[in-house]
């Protein structure tokens, strides 16, 4: 019970906060944003499948 508690309350912090950005920054910047973000989660993925193949014994 108290998990669920304490998940809808970072799931509304989280949607309090994403309003607020939207609210106060530009289109472009959250295009960017979200741009860069995902380009970095590629990335360490990339990075996490070649360190697995190639480094990692």
């Amino acid at each position: 019970m108290k998990k669920k508690i304490i998940f809808w309350a970072v799931v509304v912090v989280l949607l309090i906060g994403l309003g607020l950005w939207l609210k106060y920054t530009s289109f472009g910047v959250t295009v960017v944003t979200i741009l860069v973000g995902l380009g970095g989660i590629v990335l360490g993925w990339i990075a996490r499948m070649l360190y697995s193949k190639y480094i990692k014994e």
